[in-house]
């Protein structure tokens, strides 16, 4: 699993697992939310809460695709 924290203060800010190395599994906090790009897909929507959104047009899947 490819861990990314924040030099500065150490919060973690992103997951890539190997298997599936485009993919960002969580993002955390950030100063200027847009310099995120819209995602492509939405993984594990099965565990979706009602308060998530997904951007229109953002391909969703119950559990990994493929």
């Amino acid at each position: 699993m490819d861990l990314q924290f924040c030099p500065n203060c150490g919060t973690h800010l992103a997951t890539r697992p190997p298997v599936f190395p485009a993919a960002i599994v969580k993002v955390g906090t950030l100063d200027d939310p847009a310099v995120i790009e819209k995602p492509e897909i939405a993984i594990f929507m099965i565990d979706a809460q009602p308060f998530h959104e997904v951007p229109e047009g953002v391909a969703t899947f119950d559990r990994m695709p493929g």
